[in-house]
């Protein structure tokens, strides 16, 4: 996974995007639903993780060891760094909608699981 430089606190991951985007944003509680969420949607995935510079680690270790999201060639991660004690999620959703590559976009949260084939039927 490429580096872009850091620009402030927000540290962008970039691959290659193709298709319709789906948009996430989470903080590390939610990781464990990546996997998930990367077997139901085949389409381009622009996520925006709220992290602290050990979360940020932790987070490339995960998917670096994740055959799942290694497998993948269409996921942005755009890393925004902690700060303060609120959780910007208009910044979060924005950063994703920034990187987005593709004419049309589903937001979801990252709770929410789409279904087997959802990105081919909204095509």
């Amino acid at each position: 996974m490429p580096l872009a430089p850091c620009k402030g606190r927000l540290q962008i991951i970039f691959k290659r995007y193709l298709g319709n985007d789906i948009l996430r944003h989470t903080g590390a509680f939610r990781l464990q639903m990546l996997e998930a969420i990367c077997k139901h949607w085949e389409g381009p995935i622009s996520l925006t993780l709220y992290l602290s510079d050990a979360e940020a680690q932790q987070f490339l270790r995960y998917a670096q060891g994740s055959e799942v999201l290694m497998s993948r060639s269409n996921f942005g991660y755009h890393i925004v760094y902690k700060e303060g004690q609120f959780y910007p999620v208009n910044m979060l959703r924005n950063t994703a909608m920034k990187h987005v590559n593709t004419p049309y976009m589903f937001l979801s949260d990252i709770d929410f699981l789409p279904m087997y084939g959802l990105c081919e039927y909204l095509r």
